[in-house]
């Protein structure tokens, strides 16, 4: 993601930080520290817009552990 392309995580509600980024199966972008810390808070690895199963982002949360 270019800096210009910078978006509000819709976790969040800031800036997304260049290196801070995480990309869904689903297409859409968040800060990567701020869905991890929601997905392991709720227990839950769906897309927090569309509601999709993002079982990736359980994997990346488990290999980091």
């Amino acid at each position: 993601m270019e800096p210009s392309e910078c978006n509000e995580s819709p976790v969040c509600l800031e800036v997304i930080k260049e290196g801070d980024i995480y990309k869904t199966s689903c297409n859409h972008i968040f800060c990567d520290s701020c869905i991890r810390k929601m997905c392991i808070e709720t227990l839950s690895y769906t897309c927090p817009i569309c509601r999709r199963n993002c079982s990736e982002l359980k994997r990346a949360i488990d290999s980091a552990s």
